[in-house]
């Protein structure tokens, strides 16, 4: 697996779905740090389809979703 990219040095292709680090304390959130899969949406902004929220997510880092097991590729699992 890839290693963690910080938004400071880089950010995804807008669309793309990526694994994001969600600082927890930054926005409305109570809870701490947590993973997620988000897009960038094309106003640079982080945001994931049941984010019910009107702010964008508080990412720190993202990365490249892994591929896919062979198995669920071939319907076999």
């Amino acid at each position: 697996m890839n290693s963690w990219i910080s938004i400071k040095d880089q950010l995804p292709k807008e669309g793309e779905e990526v694994l994001v680090l969600v600082d927890g304390h930054r926005g409305p959130s109570w809870c701490n740090t947590y993973m997620l899969v988000a897009y960038m949406s094309q106003t640079h902004k982080f945001w994931e389809e049941r984010h019910i929220a009107d702010d964008p997510l508080a990412v720190t880092h993202w990365m490249p979703l892994p591929d896919m097991p062979k198995e669920a590729l071939s319907g076999r699992f």
